[in-house]
């Protein structure tokens, strides 16, 4: 959305005021309300001008000075307002530099944002990193026509509770379609108990060692032991 389809949103329903909304540091909603009139496209640039200084936990009198700026991607009608009421979520800016207030809940996720989509640590989704790696395994293990023996790390690698369960699920395929027997390791004792539970309920034995070696000889087991 832009600012061009919020004002025509705000004409075709006959608003009276803008309510410009954000969140105090404990999280409660604040709001700033002015005429419709003061509502311009500039506003969703230079925002609205307002003391900081009474909302909780946010700036001290001499440096309360900040705007408020609209966001043009989500705005609504007030149902329970007396006056046809536009609203709008804003964001506190310094109004010299522009930069999000450093107490300002939505600049706090904002940054958050940022931040990971700048180091690359959640810009993928859990079931395309789940597809990836069963994508991987098939396109190395397919051609070679027989099932293997292998030894999986898992030091440094996590799993989310809500995702153990189709995780297992992708490693009970694995297992039944590419191996002929599997050790695996971490450090992490949590990972070994979670990840063991979950692969036993699958009738998965899990293997799962403390260090690589201990998975290097139970694997040399399993290769002595087959048929």
């Amino acid at each position: 959305m832009n600012p061009k389809t919020v004002l025509k949103y705000a004409a075709d329903q006959g608003a009276k005021f803008v309510s410009v909304r954000f969140t105090d540091l404990p999280g409660s909603w604040q709001h700033l309300t002015f005429p419709i009139a003061e509502l311009g496209e500039d506003q969703f640039e230079d925002g609205f001008g307002f003391d900081a200084s009474s909302i909780r936990g946010w700036a001290a009198i001499h440096e309360s000075d900040m705007l408020l700026v609209p966001d043009a991607s989500r705005f609504w009608m007030d149902p329970f307002a007396e006056q046809p009421t536009l609203c709008l979520i804003g964001s506190a800016v310094d109004p010299i530099t522009k930069e999000g207030y450093a107490f300002d809940p939505r600049s706090v996720a904002q940054r958050a944002e940022s931040y990971l989509k700048f180091t690359g640590l959640a810009d993928t989704s859990v079931v395309e990193s789940r597809d990836r790696i069963r994508a991987a395994v098939v396109k190395c293990l397919s051609p070679l026509g027989k099932k293997v023996y292998a030894i999986v790390n898992y030091d440094g690698f996590g799993i989310l509770p809500d995702v153990m369960e189709p995780y297992s699920d992708m490693v009970k395929w694995l297992t039944d379609h590419f191996y002929s027997g599997v050790t695996r390791y971490t450090t992490s004792g949590f990972l070994r108990m979670k990840l063991g539970e979950s692969l036993q309920k699958r009738g998965v034995a899990p293997h799962i060692y403390e260090g690589a070696e201990e998975a290097r000889e139970h694997l040399r087991a399993l290769e002595e032991g087959s048929p």
